[in-house]
């Protein structure tokens, strides 16, 4: 309940495992989530949101050099999953390199309660545990989508400081050249277009108004099946609506 991510010396736990049992207060922390949590798992899920004032379409990120991952990226069914490479000293490289299938879904801004995202998380970890024998199968299931599959992500960042007025959302495809937004100079009437450089779906964006030079606007998730991509997603928003419309609490686990 701190509101933040950081511990009391500042330090991002998620940047200290292993850990040390003889290390600092994050590294002996993550040293007991690695032999007591870890240790123990055949399989894991971490839930993240995206940053304060940087949203997140709910997307689910695995390695793909553990074959059962993507298995477990694809049950899950977020909009959009992403092969991700791992980061040095992160929860998610234990699992890696003990050869462990690992997923991670980020879904909603840090601090804000978005209830669609929040129950797509928990369906979607019911999903996976089914398709590991964990649960029962149910006989009522969510709308069946496709989940867009992106190699690789990229952020497109601010020519210019200024003012920025978006005029894409998450989840919205962008072509290469097309207008991402305005940024407005608040000293005059001066404005710059801001095009896309790359195409792509946007799985992220800035929601602060002010922005600096080289601040990150849109992240985009790059993929090679752009055609099919605009059906998937809105049937991943449909599987949002649903996700909605039934109250996740409210489902029957048993046959």
């Amino acid at each position: 309940m701190g509101r933040s991510r950081y511990l009391p010396d500042r330090r991002d736990l998620n940047r200290l495992f292993p850990g040390s049992d003889k290390g600092s207060f994050g590294a002996r922390l993550a040293w007991i989530l690695t032999q007591e949590i870890a240790s123990q798992c055949t399989h894991g899920i971490e839930m993240h949101t995206g940053a304060v004032t940087r949203p997140n379409l709910p997307q689910i990120r695995y390695s793909k050099s553990i074959t059962e991952a993507r298995e477990m990226a694809t049950a899950f069914g977020a909009p959009v999953m992403i092969e991700a490479s791992v980061r040095p000293g992160s929860f998610r490289e234990v699992f890696t390199e003990a050869g462990k299938p690992q997923i991670m879904y980020e879904g909603g801004e840090a601090g804000v309660l978005e209830p669609a995202p929040v129950r797509l998380g928990i369906k979607g970890v019911l999903s996976v545990m089914r398709g590991l024998g964990m649960l029962p199968d149910v006989k009522s299931k969510a709308p069946p989508h496709d989940p867009v599959l992106c190699v690789r992500t990229w952020w497109q960042r601010a020519p210019r400081g200024g003012l920025f007025l978006p005029s894409v959302d998450l989840g919205k495809i962008v072509a290469k050249g097309q207008s991402i937004g305005k940024i407005a100079d608040p000293f005059s009437t001066r404005q710059t277009d801001v095009l896309a450089e790359r195409k792509g779906v946007i799985i992220g964006r800035a929601r602060n108004a002010l922005i600096d030079e080289g601040d990150g606007l849109v992240h985009l998730g790059l993929t090679d099946d752009l055609d099919d991509v605009a059906d998937n997603i809105e049937a991943a928003e449909a599987a949002l609506d649903h996700a909605l419309d039934h109250p996740v609490f409210d489902e029957k686990l048993e046959d």
